[in-house]
């Protein structure tokens, strides 16, 4: 009697998942990092934000949040 290679393959592969899985554990993360949020926003009236007058606009816009 042969053997099907592909049922030893799937053996092989679902043994070695469950053994790594026991072995190794779970992934944790050394910290959480804080959540950023971000919005969008369109400003027609800002005329070519990148000058500085422009742009200390949309600085002072982003900080309000």
């Amino acid at each position: 009697m042969k053997a099907n290679p592909f049922a030893i393959g799937m053996v092989g592969l679902v043994s070695g998942v469950f053994l790594g899985s026991l072995l190794v554990g779970r992934a944790t993360a050394q910290g959480v990092a804080p959540v950023r949020r971000y919005e969008y926003i369109c400003q027609p009236q800002i005329e070519k934000p990148w000058k500085p007058e422009g742009a200390m606009k949309m600085n002072t816009m982003g900080a309000q949040g």
